[in-house]
């Protein structure tokens, strides 16, 4: 099969992208790592900048943390399905090497996903490529070009679907990101707003039992309004290992046909 690894199972990382709708133009297609976002906090933060003004907990706090987990939960727990477009960077360890994809996305309970690549910086003949993973110990993939006739079941653990860091999709998709948040050995410091294009976000900041090797804390963005993340860092110290965000999201739930190539 004519694809490699990483630059396509890059994309398949929507495992915190969820909700929230509209277009982020501070991102270029090819650019570097994404805009790492600075929590706006400390002095200049005013009544607007807690979790849910007023009257709520100030930054930091263990209750504001509490909060943002419990109507996280609450709403995956609501969420029957959405689609969208995801941007990811999957960025090789102690080489420097940075791979930017871009792929349409579609998700549906209970943990079904299908990734339609359509931007790869590292070989741009991977666009086209489609993808469909049901949560079991393969996926069914649909190569571009001249072999887009093909269809093959590939083991998660395939080599040509492993991050630059070796990650499985199952270690870092969406139920995983969820549980690992609202496990109840998680650390979650809440650390205020910022904005993202047309999002407001709380974030947080994420360790302890993290299901990926090397990473030791995720940063997440939390959409206030939807109270779903659209926005994740994977991080070892300030070390960047992966980061994706999702936009233009449809919190329709697709059909069972779409996730069949």
């Amino acid at each position: 099969m004519a694809y490699r690894r990483a630059g396509f199972i890059a994309v398949l990382a929507i495992g915190l992208g969820i909700a929230g709708c509209g277009s982020d133009t501070a991102v270029q297609t090819g650019s570097g790592e994404l805009t790492t976002l600075k929590p706006t906090t400390g002095a200049g933060a005013g009544a607007g900048q807690q979790y849910q003004a007023p009257g709520a907990p100030q930054a930091g706090s263990e209750e504001a943390a509490k909060a943002l987990v419990k109507d996280v939960s609450a709403a995956f727990q609501a969420l029957q399905g959405y689609s969208g477009s995801i941007e990811c960077t999957d960025a090789k360890d102690g080489t420097g090497k940075q791979i930017i994809s871009k792929a349409n996305v579609k998700f549906m309970k209970p943990e079904q996903i299908r990734v339609d690549l359509t931007f790869n910086s590292d070989d741009p003949k991977k666009a086209g490529t489609k993808a469909v993973w049901k949560g079991g110990d393969t996926m069914k993939v649909k190569p571009s070009g001249l072999l887009g006739f093909a269809k093959v079941d590939l083991a998660i653990g395939d080599t040509r679907l492993l991050t630059e860091n070796g990650w499985k999709i199952n270690q870092f998709s969406l139920k995983a990101n969820i549980d690992t948040l609202t496990n109840p050995s998680a650390k979650v410091k809440y650390m205020g707003r910022s904005q993202l294009a047309n999002y407001t976000l709380a974030l947080a900041d994420v360790s302890g039992p993290l299901k990926m090797t090397k990473a030791d804390h995720i940063k997440m963005g939390i959409d206030i309004n939807t109270k779903l993340p659209v926005y994740a860092e994977y991080l070892q110290g300030t070390k960047l290992l992966y980061s994706m965000r999702l936009l233009n999201v449809s919190m329709t739930p697709p059909s069972a046909a779409d996730f069949e190539l």
